[in-house]
């Protein structure tokens, strides 16, 4: 029933709890069983924001397939895991494995706080190749030069790789290798590459990849491939993009932004904001993590840059869209619902509309003044539930055709 009784709990308070669910049925105990168990999904669905209707509808499906008792469990996990799912906790660096830099094209000399911030987050486990050959030297032979390379990864066994600028000839060179056969090892391995390569056109299937790139770089332009119909243009670093594993690759683009509550300028071929916020740290924090994408752990670890009172205002509300629904009051009519008040859900929101950022973190929005001499006059609950009951039934019936073609 998605109850676990602790220590404490005797049996009369597991035996009332029971009784809540369980109420006697004419087809016997069994179909009292199963009329239960329904009725504790819909209750835990409907806590969560769902109508009553697709909460039903939902409750029979993921019921449908559970006979036994381990399966039952193994579906409130999942529930407890969608709707209920615990906030990204900062990753242990500790741990992380090797971070192999290929030197020539990082900016060991030239851009030293490059190679400090990473110092700075993982130690010892951030090795720097040898200063192997320029790749654009004249007469440079790629197939005698990646041999070093190759020996330094089999020596380290890197979890990450990273390159910048010129550093990236030797990255398209292992990628090429990986994709030829017999570099397997090589795929195992995230990658990093800062400043895309003019000539690289595709990716390697199956590996994690970050690309770096600015509106403004100088050296290898190309541009972001965002068409005005919202088409991504041919040869683009969006199209580029594309051409990796879905859930595997990220794009961490920096673009000018100006408006009359703040502005931010856009990376050049040496990007600036990568030594800011501790965002090259936590480029690679996101490829490393296993249980999620890259992309999806790059913008969770945005959360350390919130201030304490933000996040508990954050974790009272709920930050799963199905929590947040819990709180919708009256009928599927009523769209838009002012919040009481005084209420604990205005105050929440009042916070984490005026709670300034982390200490040492810049404000962008109102960088001059703030917001805490504003005063919140109203809040509107927005309740569209048709909306997203709509959207997640036919989520379900997609996922439904996928699984059954394998």
């Amino acid at each position: 029933f998605g109850f676990s009784p602790g220590s404490d709990t005797d049996d009369d308070e597991l035996r009332r709890l029971l009784l809540e669910f369980v109420e006697p049925h004419a087809d016997g105990w069994e179909a009292a069983l199963a009329a239960a168990q329904h009725k504790a999904v819909v209750q835990f669905l409907t806590s969560c924001g769902r109508t009553n209707a697709d909460a039903k509808r939902v409750a029979s499906a993921r019921l449908q397939s559970c006979s036994t008792t381990e399966a039952r469990r193994a579906m409130w996990d999942t529930l407890g895991s969608e709707y209920c799912p615990p906030a990204p906790a900062p990753p242990d660096r500790s741990s992380a494995g090797k971070v192999l830099v290929i030197s020539p094209g990082f900016g060991i000399m030239a851009t030293p706080a490059q190679l400090r911030t990473l110092e700075r987050a993982y130690g010892s486990a951030v090795v720097c190749s040898n200063q192997h050959a320029s790749p654009e030297e004249a007469g440079f032979d790629m197939a005698a030069g990646i041999l070093p390379i190759l020996q330094e990864i089999t020596h380290h066994k890197p979890k990450a790789i990273l390159c910048a600028s010129k550093g990236g000839h030797y990255m398209r060179e292992l990628w090429r290798l990986m994709e030829a056969g017999g570099h397997d090892h090589l795929k195992g391995i995230a990658y990093l590459m800062i400043n895309a390569h003019p000539d690289l056109t595709r990716l390697p299937q199956n590996v994690k990849i970050i690309l770096v790139q600015g509106v403004k770089e100088e050296k290898w332009p190309r541009e972001r491939g965002y068409s005005d119909n919202g088409r991504v243009a041919d040869c683009s670093l969006e199209a580029l993009i594309r051409t990796g594993t879905p859930g595997m690759c990220y794009f961490y683009y920096t673009a000018d932004v100006g408006s009359a509550f703040g502005s931010r300028k856009g990376d050049t071929h040496v990007p600036a904001s990568l030594l800011q916020h501790d965002c090259l740290p936590r480029l690679i924090d996101s490829l490393l993590e296993t249980s999620s994408s890259p992309g999806a752990a790059f913008q969770a670890s945005s959360r350390a840059f919130l201030s304490r009172a933000r996040i508990d205002a954050e974790n009272a509300l709920g930050w799963h869209p199905d929590a947040l629904r819990s709180r919708f009051v009256g009928t599927e009519d009523d769209t838009r619902v002012e919040v009481q008040r005084g209420s604990d859900e205005f105050k929440h929101v009042e916070c984490i509309f005026k709670a300034d950022p982390a200490s040492g973190v810049d404000r962008f929005y109102f960088p001059d003044r703030g917001t805490s001499d504003l005063i919140v006059t109203k809040i509107e609950r927005v309740q569209n539930r048709g909306l997203k009951d709509s959207v997640d039934h036919m989520r379900g019936g997609v996922k439904k055709a996928l699984e059954s073609v394998g």
